[in-house]
């Protein structure tokens, strides 16, 4: 499903995926809701403006997230879905942000998934329209 949705792409012809753009904005979206919602007062004037390009519903405030309502708004349903990664599977998406200085951008290490491509004939991982030019100084 996550390559189907383009959230994570295929290196070469292996079998291994990393996250594409799409896939990175996301969760970068998802760590800055969680944020605000558990450490602001209110959803911050950047956050209602980034959702509302998105068509995107932003929950009352005050509303619980819990299984009950996780249905009723997109973002409740995100909140709630990091919620589980933590208890379920020991993910804490949240892991990584420092609450006194967050950053809510990937900085995400691209050279690291070098050694797994098959072929560095034209110096990309796949043809996607949201991938990255791993190799900027090899011709094409």
């Amino acid at each position: 499903m996550l390559s189907g949705t383009g959230l994570v792409g295929r290196v070469g012809f292996s079998v291994v995926r990393v996250p594409t753009l799409k896939g990175r904005f996301l969760l970068d979206l998802c760590r800055r809701l969680m944020f605000e919602k558990v450490y602001a007062k209110g959803w911050s004037d950047e956050l209602r403006l980034t959702v509302r390009h998105l068509s995107i519903e932003l929950p009352a405030w005050e509303e619980e997230i819990n299984s009950a309502n996780c249905r009723d708004n997109v973002v409740n349903e995100l909140l709630f879905s990091m919620i589980c990664s933590k208890s379920q599977f020991g993910i804490d998406i949240m892991g990584k942000v420092d609450h006194k200085d967050p950053l809510f951008f990937s900085n995400f290490e691209w050279k690291r998934f070098e050694n797994y491509h098959p072929s560095k004939i034209d110096g990309r991982y796949w043809n996607d329209a949201d991938d990255i030019d791993l190799f900027p100084s090899s011709k094409k």
